[in-house]
């Protein structure tokens, strides 16, 4: 009796599992994740200036993306006390700003932070342990490999490149030069809110970006993302934040990054003007050769007859006696 209950039952399991085997579908398959584009705004000539300072004219035509938690950020893995205090400390914010020229990338993070936290001092460190940083990654939609930027409060960069996704040898990187940054640490990063932070600039050359093999450019297909590691004493772990919002708190899922559009430089219209006749420049010599040639042409000329010379005599003045 008990192995026939048995049996039912694990023939009921088997029907289950052949059930659920038929309605099985990789998560690939269901995944409707949207990520938004991330539009990089063209740079006037001698726009930018990298010193730390969003001054007016320089970023205020540019979109704003604002940096958000993934929607799976380690909540689940934390104790239960450690969840209670997240609960109670918000996110501190921050937000993006992308530019363009024929040479740089240009990018500006403002960023709030009640207490700035980094406790390196140089470039190429692995500043992403030691306390604040903001991230930028650049991947090809056609390549695997994809570069990596690191920028601190104290205006250092660590770069990595990664030929591909999980291969990157750090302790063999080295400092790939061109880049500049400029940050500021303020104890009011935004008046208006009146919330200190820091803010940096950052300007990428597109020749080395274009190392991943791909080319950079407004006609070719990049993807991006934008993230910030915020560290503090007052925050009860570290705050990972990202534009576009991630699945979960991995910045090098490069599938889910963002499209990288380039918005056009506007035309710069310019009125009609009547083309003006070329005027080239006087050559002495054959100046010369002409003044010449005059000259020899009047001297070979036949005489030409001179007016006859008429003789004018002035009648003497007549004295008053022959007036009379």
């Amino acid at each position: 009796m008990r192995t026939g209950k048995f049996g039912v039952a694990a023939a009921a399991c088997g029907a289950a599992l052949v059930l659920c085997s038929c309605n099985f579908r990789p998560a690939e398959w269901e995944d409707g994740w949207v990520t938004q584009d991330i539009v990089a705004f063209p740079a006037a000539a001698e726009q930018i200036k990298i010193d730390g300072e969003a001054s007016p004219g320089e970023w205020d035509d540019a979109q704003e993306y604002q940096l958000t938690r993934a929607t799976d950020w380690g909540y689940e893995k934390l104790q239960p006390r450690q969840r209670k205090r997240e609960d109670t400390t918000p996110l501190e914010r921050g937000y993006f700003k992308v530019k363009y020229d024929d040479k740089f990338l240009y990018l500006l993070a403002v960023l709030d932070d009640e207490d700035v936290v980094q406790t390196s001092r140089e470039d190429q460190a692995p500043a992403y342990d030691t306390g604040d940083v903001i991230e930028v990654f650049l991947k090809p939609e056609d390549k695997s490999a994809f570069w990596e930027f690191y920028g601190t409060p104290w205006s250092k960069v660590t770069t990595i490149f990664y030929p591909w996704p999980g291969h990157s040898s750090r302790s063999n990187q080295e400092f790939a030069p061109g880049i500049k940054t400029a940050a500021l640490t303020r104890e009011v990063a935004d008046p208006e809110k009146n919330k200190a932070g820091w803010i940096i600039e950052m300007a990428i050359p597109r020749e080395l970006i274009e190392q991943t093999g791909g080319t950079f450019a407004p006609d070719k297909e990049w993807r991006i993302l934008l993230g910030r590691c915020n560290c503090g004493k007052n925050l009860p772990s570290k705050q990972v934040s990202s534009t576009p919002r991630l699945p979960c708190s991995d910045h090098r899922m490069t599938e889910y990054y963002a499209k990288l559009k380039f918005k056009p430089a506007p035309e710069v219209k310019t009125e009609d003007k009547k083309p003006e006749e070329s005027k080239t420049p006087a050559d002495p010599k054959a100046e010369l050769e002409k003044d010449q040639k005059a000259a020899d042409a009047e001297k070979t000329a036949e005489p030409t007859a001179k007016p006859e010379k008429v003789n004018k005599t002035v009648a003497p003045a007549k004295t008053e006696e022959q007036v009379k």
